[in-house]
């Protein structure tokens, strides 16, 4: 089990492989953004087990600046914004 996987133990699983899962109604309904603990997986392979304290994330190919980041600059480098995600497949079929 991932770690994603493991934080988000309320979802309602509907696929283990790969890991696809929902919030229950209920926790959606409660506030109109939704929180990122509540927030839908859909995924089309396996989750990737990373260590934090040595992951690199590399930009390169036709970019005007490659770079490598670590987790740490992810998360705090940059600024932190609320976006509207709207997929038309985030229906369950169940």
């Amino acid at each position: 089990m991932s770690r994603l996987t493991e934080r988000k133990t309320h979802l309602i699983v509907h696929g283990k492989m790969p890991f696809n899962a929902e919030p229950p109604l209920d926790r959606l309904r409660a506030a109109f953004r939704t929180e990122v603990g509540d927030f839908y997986v859909r995924s089309h392979g396996n989750l990737p087990e990373i260590d934090e304290a040595t992951y690199r994330l590399a930009i390169r190919g036709a970019v005007a600046t490659p770079m490598e980041l670590s987790l740490a600059e992810l998360t705090s480098r940059f600024a932190k914004v609320t976006v509207r995600v709207a997929c038309p497949h985030s229906v369950s079929q169940a």
